[in-house]
């Protein structure tokens, strides 16, 4: 069994605030976020272009997003999602995303979306209950 805990705690942190942190993990290529909370439109799209940057000068595929204290994700961050941030990763090398969920009517919505617009782009999705879970189908091939 993989150790979630190992793994984002050797990761180097990209950015920290109130509401998330993000991550990246050289050994595994993997970029991660952790929700904390709300945040506004620019906030939200501003964490995903410095995964994005990183991902642009350190080899990078997989992503990781713990979600189960995420807050509302506007309908306009959703879209910025969809359209910018998953074809621009998937053409950076992200091929796998694994979201930790505790998969609420509202989350459960936001999700499906984002998994169809990355299956469309070729990015395998898994929502996965524990952060365990998660790594399991990342690092396993």
């Amino acid at each position: 069994m993989v150790n979630a805990k190992d793994i984002l705690s050797s990761s180097e942190i990209l950015t920290e605030t109130k509401y998330a942190v993000a991550f990246y993990n050289p050994d595994q290529q993997l970029v991660g976020i952790e929700w904390k909370g709300s945040c506004t439109q620019q906030e939200y799209m501003d964490l995903f272009e410095i995964l994005i940057n990183n991902a642009k000068k350190k080899p990078t595929r997989l992503f990781y997003s713990d979600i189960r204290e995420q807050g509302v994700v506007s309908i306009e961050s959703r879209k910025h999602f969809e359209n910018y941030v998953t074809p621009e990763s998937v053409k950076l090398g992200i091929r796998k995303t694994a979201a930790v969920t505790d998969s609420n009517v509202f989350k459960r919505y936001y999700l499906n979306i984002l998994i169809k617009a990355s299956n469309k782009f070729g990015n395998q999705v898994k929502l996965c209950s524990t952060p365990e879970e998660a790594m399991e189908f990342l690092l396993n091939d």
